[in-house]
């Protein structure tokens, strides 16, 4: 089965030319791993080299926040929350983990593409270049199987989530004090916002609304303030991570 192609406008789009010293050291590249059949030394170093590269890349855009823009651009399209990319900015071994997951898929399809024959240098474009191209596009889904997991946690231990809200009494009671914890000290604007996510099923259109109009990115503030201060808390063990699927562990 040959390889799926990206789509020419996603990854192989219009970019910037690169030195005619890089794209001549990459063709004599290029030819040495075709006629070595994508084997040996030369390909293991050469894999190594694309790992290394792509890996430390996508790690230092998730910190400087501007792997989002770079996705978009590559029409690579999907949702980020302030908070999440916070998160990711503040801690490395997020990043790491993210970055290798990425990373991973992205040899091995690249690989394939590079044996089929769709690198070009006439077009300008550097191997690393479409390399990368082909990382933004795994990047999505790398950060979705983190950022699943990670909304349904921070919403449980909000209380906010529709399961959350249909435990039992002593279940809800645990909860109940968690959030009191993580509330505590917090504004009013705050203290509202979850106790209108806790009894309602209101959007963040509609909680500003209730609050005097405040838009969705002040309430979406609101709350990464909020879980920022529920992981601390978490990590200290002073608040629990309740699973709805089982008993909560006391």
């Amino acid at each position: 089965m040959s390889p799926r192609a990206p789509a020419p406008s996603s990854v192989w789009g219009r970019r910037k030319t690169a030195d005619p010293e890089r794209l001549a050291a990459d063709r004599r590249l290029h030819e040495l791993l075709v006629a070595e059949r994508f084997a040996g030394r030369h390909f293991e170093l050469f894999r190594d080299d694309l790992w290394r590269y792509g890996w430390n890349t996508v790690r230092a855009w998730m910190r400087d926040g501007t792997i989002y823009a770079r996705c978009y651009a590559q029409q690579v399209i999907f949702t980020a929350h302030p908070s999440e990319v916070e998160e990711l900015r503040r801690r490395a071994d997020l990043r790491e983990d993210i970055a290798a997951r990425c990373v991973e898929a992205a040899v091995e399809e690249f690989i394939k593409l590079l044996e089929a024959g769709f690198w070009k240098p006439e077009k300008g474009a550097s191997i690393r270049t479409l390399f990368i191209g082909q990382c933004l596009h795994r990047f999505r889904d790398a950060y979705r199987r983190w950022a699943g997991p990670y909304r349904r946690e921070l919403r449980t231990i909000l209380g906010m989530d529709r399961e959350s809200r249909e435990l039992g009494p002593e279940k809800r009671t645990i909860l109940r004090e968690s959030l009191n914890l993580i509330l505590a000290g917090a504004s009013w604007e705050a203290r509202a916002i979850c106790e209108l996510m806790l009894t309602t099923d209101a959007t963040q259109e509609e909680i500003g609304q209730r609050l005097g109009g405040k838009s969705r990115k002040s309430i979406e503030r609101h709350l990464s303030r909020l879980r920022g201060r529920a992981h601390e808390l978490a990590a200290a063990g002073l608040v629990v991570r309740p699973s709805t699927s089982s008993a909560v562990a006391r």
